[in-house]
């Protein structure tokens, strides 16, 4: 087991460099709960009203800030304070519960959560802000516009890139890498459509959005599937990093 400094961490507060400071039984309660939501998986589907997905990236603000984090103003004002998911199905498990992947709710939600991971992971490499608008839009552009065979981008991408310090080549590189990340889904409780306000998403009867301006709790997730190599290495590491700080101190 990686060994770890549990005294460092639990004698004082965890500054988040966002809207607030976690304490460490705090941290370690968020820790705890994203970890047993990652071993319970998709297990079980009459608990599971609808999947989201998301990122490695929000699981980390997740873990800092106590809750599962919706959108930010910085996407824009129609889409601040949402959380967006696909309705389960029926035809989304087998008899024994485990995930088909196919038809309906989870593949929606298994490419949105490859899209959340390239764009968020993009975001947080160049050092751009979350609830900037124009740093989102140039990350939505410039991914898009990517072609690994092309000598260069378009002159619009270039001046914005120049005007944030950002060299072609590493965004080149960077943007690369971020259609390689996979990301996570997350399967939404019924209690949570019971609990707040639900309407349709971005495209009538397809995506669906739940209001949840201070984020969704995590006892309204039913549990966690990770979709490739890298978030399952990221919530290994988290678990034994709980299991670290859980243990009594000598």
């Amino acid at each position: 087991m990686q060994e770890f400094d549990k005294k460092s961490v639990t004698d004082s507060a965890i500054d988040l460099g966002c809207e607030t400071t976690l304490s460490p039984l705090k941290f370690l309660e968020s820790a705890n709960q994203i970890v047993s939501l990652f071993e319970r998986g998709l297990d079980r589907p009459n608990e599971i009203a609808g999947w989201h997905g998301t990122s490695v990236e929000a699981l980390e603000r997740a873990l800092l800030l106590g809750h599962l984090p919706s959108s930010s103003k910085g996407l824009s004002e129609q889409h601040a304070g949402n959380l967006y998911y696909f309705d389960a199905k029926p035809s989304d498990f087998t008899s024994d519960g485990r995930n088909l992947l196919i038809l309906d709710g989870y593949p929606g939600a298994a490419r949105y959560a490859k899209f959340n991971a390239a764009y968020h992971f993009m975001i947080k490499e160049f050092g751009l802000d979350f609830s900037n608008h124009q740093h989102n839009l140039f990350v939505f552009s410039l991914h898009d516009e990517f072609n690994p065979r092309a000598r260069s981008f378009s002159e619009q991408i270039l001046e914005q890139l120049h005007r944030l310090g950002i060299s072609e080549a590493t965004a080149r590189g960077v943007t690369a890498a971020a259609r390689e990340r996979q990301g996570i889904v997350i399967a939404i409780s019924h209690s949570a459509i019971h609990s707040y306000p639900s309407d349709h998403g971005d495209v009538v009867g397809v995506d669906k959005k739940l209001f949840v301006p201070d984020g969704l709790p995590f006892s309204h997730l039913s549990g966690i599937e990770p979709l490739g190599d890298g978030p399952y290495r990221y919530l290994e590491l988290l678990q034994t990093m709980a299991q670290a700080l859980s243990e009594p101190q000598s």
